[in-house]
């Protein structure tokens, strides 16, 4: 399905939530996260509302918050809804859109996950992506007794998803002609190094000597003055050294520097 279909299929789906609409669904849904909101112990949340799970399987996640205004988003789904994950996808783009505090992948796995607490629930088996992945080339079969059935939940891999995205460049290859701007990527807590090598997968694995999770997404050919440049740019970011709490909006604005700078070497 191409992205304008998607987006037509996502405003048939989508709701505003005002205020009035928030405290509303609150006396229905029973959730405790979306109350505390409501009350001000929290400044958001994000939540799943179970409709029916009669004759199809309906519900509804939604973003809440209530730090300047109590304002929301949600979008209604079905379990066998043919582009469910596009559908939530999209949600979470959209909301990194809207709330600049808020990070496109961490909100759809969040999402997904309650979803998979929810069909877990009411007697699904799930499986997710990230536990099947690695048996993929073995032709695996899933057998479940008891269970309603077995519904499949896609999770991202930030990893997988950065390097897809600054277009898997071959990071095997030793870098060895100038200078590099990198970014790594630290599993553990998914902090973002932004550094400069010669040679960026030699310094991976130095890296990987005393942290095993640290993987390098990317790189560009380009004078140390861009690495002192992004420092700049993201101070307030900063947790540590060269490592940055960066989320998918600011990845973005890295790549259409670094992209900038490459368009205008290759002139």
């Amino acid at each position: 399905m191409d992205n304008f279909n998607i987006q037509e299929l996502f405003y048939d789906h989508y709701a505003n939530l005002d205020e009035e609409a928030i405290l509303k669904m609150n006396k229905n849904c029973n959730s405790g996260e979306l109350n505390n909101v409501i009350v001000g112990l929290e400044k958001h949340c994000y939540g799943l509302w179970l409709i029916d799970d009669d004759k199809e399987i309906k519900y509804q996640i939604f973003y809440v918050r209530g730090d300047k205004k109590l304002e929301g988003d949600l979008i209604q789904l079905t379990s066998d809804l043919k582009y469910r994950d596009e559908l939530v996808f999209h949600f979470s783009h959209f909301l990194s859109h809207n709330y600049k505090d808020i990070d496109l992948i961490d909100t759809f796995n969040t999402f997904q996950r309650h979803t998979r607490g929810m069909l877990e629930k009411i007697g699904f088996l799930t499986v997710a992506s990230t536990e099947i992945d690695k048996y993929a080339d073995k032709n695996p079969t899933i057998i479940a007794m008891g269970v309603k059935g077995i519904i499949h939940i896609r999770l991202i891999r930030k990893g997988e998803f950065y390097k897809d995205f600054f277009g898997n460049k071959d990071l095997s290859i030793e870098q060895t002609d100038g200078e590099f701007v990198y970014l790594m990527l630290n599993k553990r807590n998914d902090y973002i190094k932004i550094g400069k090598s010669k040679r960026p997968s030699f310094r991976e694995k130095t890296l990987q000597a005393d942290e095993p999770d640290i993987e390098l997404i990317t790189f560009w050919k380009a004078p140390s003055i861009f690495e002192r440049q992004l420092h700049k740019q993201f101070e307030l970011k900063r947790q540590r050294g060269e490592w940055f709490n960066l989320n998918f909006k600011d990845l973005k604005h890295i790549k259409e520097i670094m992209d900038e700078h490459e368009k205008k070497g290759s002139l």
